[in-house]
This record gives C-alpha cells, structure tokens and sequence, in this order.
C-alpha cells in the first residue's frame, strides 16, 4: 500500500496523512481455509505475524514490526472499519503488516515508481512448508496507461519490449 497511491487521492484537508507509508511497507493481507459448505474459516493476526516475511530484492528478510508507528497505524485503524463494511466477512479478516520501508543503507525496499521486486514469505500458512509472493516493480497502476506502438495493447509499466511485437517500449503512454 504505497504512500504515492493515497497522495494522489488526498485532499486539501489532509495533505501528508499517509506520510508514515514511505517510511514503511504496508501489505493487507487474509488466509483463510474454506470449510464445507463455503464457511470461511480465517487465520488469527499472530498465526500470520509469525508466519509471514519480507524479503528485499537482495534476498534480506524482514519480520513484521512488533510496534507499528503512529502515523501508520491511525491510516490503518481508519481503513478497517470500510474493508469491513465493503467486503464483510473477509473484510474484517484483512489484516495490515508493517515492514520496515528502507534497506540499511536508506533505499526503498518496495519503491512503487522505482524498479526491482520484493516478496512476501508465507510459512506453513497455505498446506506447503513455503510459498513465495512476488511484486515486480514499478507498480502499473501507479503509472498512466502504456500500450504498445505496433499493436496498440496495453502493457505493463515494468516491461521494457512488447512481449507481443518484441518492439522496445518507450517510456511515454502511446495509444
């Protein structure tokens, strides 16, 4: 949940209220198993704090922080209550983790805009001993559409070529 994304939503009344986010990397997240009958059956915050990491684009891992900062944790506690009502039962089964934001030497580790991957590291969560999930940065939807030059379809912000055409991409949208 990057910082750049709730700034271009912000307002003039609350300019810097999600701040704290590029200080930190914020993910939302639910495990749940599905019981007979379609029941959600959801795993309680400490299973998942204690089974889930963040690994950098280095391979460095990061556990959840035990104390999440202020200016992180108002957004968040704000946020529940309309995950809830949207998205009922498994809204109020999302869960935040809060992860360091910055590797020692002071660079994002997930940089929306920037480029590089991060993961996070589910241990014995999901019936296997470790599934990884991988974000590719940058983050498409931070970015104005981009579409191919020959074919004219949408592409992702990360891709350098058109896996389509085999065209080099620019760096500019073009429809």
């Amino acid at each position: 949940m990057p910082a750049e994304y709730f700034e271009t939503k912000q307002t003039a009344s609350s300019p810097g209220y999600f701040a704290g986010f590029r200080n930190n990397t914020v993910v939302a997240v639910a495990f749940g198993k599905v019981q007979p009958f379609g029941i959600l059956d959801f795993v309680p915050l400490d299973a998942v704090r204690s089974s889930v990491t963040m690994r950098d684009a280095n391979g460095k891992e990061y556990k959840p922080l035990e104390k999440i900062p202020e200016d992180v944790r108002v957004p968040l506690e704000m946020m529940k209550p309309v995950f809830s009502a949207s998205l009922g039962k498994l809204g109020e089964n999302i869960q935040f983790l809060v992860f360091a934001g910055k590797t020692r030497n002071g660079t994002r580790i997930a940089d929306p805009r920037g480029q590089g991957e991060f993961s996070m590291l589910v241990k014995e969560l999901t019936g296997e001993p470790e599934t990884a999930v991988t974000w590719r940065l940058p983050l498409s939807g931070m970015f104005p559409p981009r579409y191919c030059p020959v074919g004219k379809e949408r592409v992702e912000a990360s891709w350098k070529f058109c896996p389509w055409h085999g065209v080099s991409l620019s760096q500019s949208p073009v429809k």
